[in-house]
């Protein structure tokens, strides 16, 4: 196997060396998976990990190369940063309301209710999720489930998401104006492209 790069960084090789078990000079999803942990020592979503694979498989076969793993690690470091910036109090999990603002700041004003969803989207475990319990018009209760927060691979998922989605609807926003109009197949080819 040649390496993609004439002096690749030593410390990245071994990582990508170790992980490539069949020595094919790509990592796949599951390949990756196993480096790319949260502050638990958790492995990432393979769904995490398929999404980043796509923002940087430039052949389109669903792997990384080594050149394309450093551009990947590289932009996993610097989430990772920004993840830490804005996790406060060090739990390894960032609050809905730090989510918030951290997605406020690489400007994308989000409602809480679209916030909400996006954690509850990938909080994929019981200890991600609090009951809260409200009362009800009638004078009852209802318990909702809530999540908790963001570990790092919920946060770079939610966060890559959103970055896609917009950028995609952008283009469909002739005027500028946050409406755009399309048809089903539109949306269906919108939703597919950026999974």
């Amino acid at each position: 196997m040649s390496m993609s790069s004439p002096h690749p960084d030593p410390n990245l090789w071994s990582l990508f060396s170790a992980v490539d078990t069949d020595r094919s000079g790509h990592l796949n999803a599951m390949e990756l998976q196993r480096l790319l942990v949260n502050s638990d020592h958790s492995a990432f979503h393979l769904e995490t990990v398929r999404l980043l694979i796509k923002l940087f498989d430039t052949r389109n076969d669903g792997t990384v190369t080594y050149q394309e793993f450093t551009n990947l690690w590289r932009y996993i470091n610097d989430w990772q940063h920004t993840f830490q910036a804005y996790d406060r109090d060090r739990s390894g999990i960032i609050d809905r309301s730090e989510f918030k603002t951290a997605l406020a700041a690489f400007g994308f004003n989000l409602s809480d209710r679209m916030v909400d969803l996006l954690v509850r989207k990938c909080s994929i475990n019981d200890a991600d999720v609090k009951d809260a319990v409200s009362t009800t018009a009638t004078g009852g209760t209802k318990t909702d489930r809530i999540p908790r927060g963001a570990n790092l691979d919920c946060f770079v998922r939610a966060s890559v998401t959103v970055k896609t989605l917009t950028e995609a609807f952008v283009k469909l926003d002739d005027d500028r104006d946050g409406w755009a109009k399309i048809n089903f197949e539109q949306f269906l080819q919108l939703v597919a492209d950026n999974r």
